[in-house]
C-alpha cells in the first residue's frame, strides 16, 4: 500500500550480512545470507497483488568487473544473490513476470562472474541492453523522459521495459565508492 501511495519513493533497506574473506578475497560464504536479505526486502516492500498482468523490471547496479575479480560477491556490484532472493520473494507474492536487466556490464562478463547462473536458478529472465550508444537502439526499444531543468540533456532515455505503462521498475543500486561521482546511488544506476 505504501508503494502505491508513494510511487516515486526511495526505500533504503539496511542488511546485516557478515562474512570473512576467503583465500581469493571473495565473500562467497555470505551468499545464502545475502539471498535471504533480498527475499526479506521484497517481502517488506510488497504485498500479494489482487490482480493479474503487468511486469516487474529489476535494474541492479551491475558494472564492469576486472577479470581477476569476477566472482559473485566482489562488492563492486549489487550481489546477484540479493537479486535472486528479491526475485524469489516477488514470486512468493505472486509476481511471476519479473525480468532482470543490465546495460553496462554485458551478459558475457556477468556469466563469467557467476551472476547469471545465480539469478537463473530462480527462473528470472534476463535482458542484456548493453548497446554502446542510445542511437544503437531501435526507437521502440527506448522510453524517453523530459528533464524540467536539464543543464546538459533536455531528454533522457532508458531502455524498455523500464517504465513501460504496465511495468513496475525496481532500481536496485549498490552503495559504493565511484571514481567519478565519489559514491554511486539510485539516480546514477538508472
Amino acid at each position: 500500500a505504501e508503494l502505491l501511495e508513494n510511487p516515486k519513493a526511495v526505500f533504503l533497506i539496511r542488511t546485516d550480512v557478515r562474512a570473512e574473506k576467503d583465500a581469493k578475497g571473495s565473500f562467497d560464504s555470505a551468499g545464502p545470507r545475502i539471498e535471504e536479505a533480498g527475499y526479506m526486502a521484497a517481502s517488506a516492500l510488497f504485498e500479494k497483488g489482487r490482480g493479474k498482468g503487468g511486469k516487474i523490471s529489476i535494474n541492479p547496479n551491475w558494472t564492469y568487473i576486472p577479470k581477476e575479480l569476477r566472482y559473485p560477491t566482489i562488492g563492486i556490484t549489487t550481489a546477484p544473490q540479493f537479486v535472486a532472493g528479491f526475485t524469489a520473494g516477488l514470486a512468493g507474492l505472486g509476481g511471476t513476470n519479473v525480468v532482470v536487466t543490465e546495460r553496462s556490464a554485458g551478459a558475457d562478463m556477468l556469466r563469467e562472474a557467476g551472476h547469471l547462473d545465480i539469478i537463473s536458478e530462480k527462473n528470472a529472465l534476463f535482458i542484456d541492453g548493453s548497446y554502446g550508444k542510445f542511437s544503437d537502439y531501435e526507437k521502440s526499444e527506448l522510453n524517453w523522459f523530459r528533464l524540467r531543468d536539464g543543464l546538459v540533456w533536455k531528454r533522457v532515455p532508458v531502455f524498455r521495459p523500464h517504465f513501460d505503462r504496465d511495468t513496475l521498475t525496481v532500481n536496485m543500486p549498490k552503495l559504493k565508492n565511484h571514481n567519478l561521482g565519489l559514491t554511486t546511488l539510485s539516480i546514477k544506476n538508472m
